[in-house]
């Protein structure tokens, strides 16, 4: 459908609610048995093309973004954020490619960061406090052939495991997609 800038768009809005019971986030570092009865999450997603190309239907720039929520009792990571750029068509006869750049934040549950704090005031160093980690990753998508993708990435990992005192990393990688 045609979004705010007259190209097309997706948005979507969601949740969902389990009625099976499931661990206290905090059981793990309190050693405790806490069990809560159901847990929730809600989650918002959007992309929007912002730029296309003159003359073309594929080429152009596309705006992505998602938020997610966790349930404050049951969830490791209570909220996570994400956005980016996607850019089709990278090079002239390059159409089914695609420039990708994203960014994304995963925020530990504070009811957990504080079950942390409490442990190792009682016993320091038992217990890793956390609070979040950062994702960057930049990537080619190349159609090799109609049917055959290979997308190399490069991403940078901040606060791996939510963890500050481990060293940031760098992670190369490539995927491969067959279409069928």
């Amino acid at each position: 459908t045609a979004g705010p800038f007259g190209l097309s768009g997706e948005y979507r809005l969601g949740g969902y609610y389990d009625t099976y019971d499931a661990e206290d986030v905090t059981a793990e570092v309190t050693g405790s048995d806490k069990i809560r009865s159901g847990r929730w999450g809600l989650w918002a997603l959007g992309q929007q093309r912002v730029y296309r190309e003159p003359g073309s239907t594929s080429r152009g720039l596309t705006v992505f973004g998602g938020f997610v929520l966790g349930d404050s009792r049951t969830a490791e990571i209570r909220w996570f954020l994400e956005g980016g750029l996607v850019y089709q068509g990278t090079f002239a006869g390059r159409d089914d490619d695609s420039v990708s750049l994203g960014v994304a934040y995963g925020h530990i549950n504070g009811r957990q960061i504080n079950a942390q704090k409490n442990a190792n005031k009682e016993d320091p160093g038992s217990e890793v406090e956390q609070s979040g980690e950062a994702v960057i990753e930049l990537n080619y998508a190349a159609a090799v052939t109609p049917f055959f993708q290979l997308t190399p990435n490069l991403q940078i990992i901040v606060n791996p495991g939510a963890d500050s005192d481990v060293p940031t990393a760098l992670v190369l990688g490539l995927r491969s997609q067959v279409t069928f």
